[in-house]
């Protein structure tokens, strides 16, 4: 384990040489590192190229997961998209809006100004009310794909491609609109 985490600071600073455009933790390091932070109600999964963090049940959490935040990654890129994201974003799952109210100021120190969830590019993370269905964690997953595969995108184009995939599967995958 010394080593491992020896290794990931070795490379956490050539990353930070080489620019952002590095990926340089290992999510089961970074996932480590979170359940150390994190009160004890939640729940850490490693969900490639995502870390998702709730305080849901665990088995509901990985029912996400899987379910939504594995099936979108893989229909985006398949369908759109060449490379994960550069940076490691971590998907926090709030179970209801009364926990997404109460631990995304405590987590992010700003309140949310919209009852579904949100990208926040400065925290690397998604932060989202899970109650409110999955069409916005599958719209939000879209942002930092496109910031790492189309860096000069502009953010209305982006956001537009997010409510486009607002929607769940339509048989052979992402419907839009």
């Amino acid at each position: 384990m010394v080593t491992k985490l020896l290794t990931m600071v070795g490379l956490t600073v050539l990353a930070m040489a080489a620019g952002p455009a590095t990926r340089p933790v290992d999510l089961d390091v970074h996932a480590d590192v979170l359940r150390g932070k994190l009160p004890k109600e939640f729940t850490v999964l490693v969900q490639a190229p995502f870390v998702v963090v709730g305080d849901d049940s665990p088995a509901k959490l990985r029912q996400y997961a899987t379910g939504t935040v594995k099936w979108a990654v893989d229909h985006l890129k398949r369908d759109f998209f060449e490379k994960d994201p550069d940076e490691v974003v971590d998907i926090y799952l709030f179970k209801d809006e009364q926990s997404y109210n109460k631990y995304a100021p405590r987590l992010f120190h700003t309140r949310p100004t919209t009852p579904f969830g949100y990208y926040s590019p400065a925290n690397h993370a998604l932060i989202m009310n899970i109650a409110t269905g999955g069409g916005t964690l599958v719209h939000e997953i879209v942002h930092p794909f496109v910031r790492t595969n189309f860096p000069a995108c502009p953010a209305w184009f982006n956001e537009g491609w997010g409510v486009c995939m607002n929607s769940r599967p339509s048989g052979k995958g992402i419907s839009s609109g």
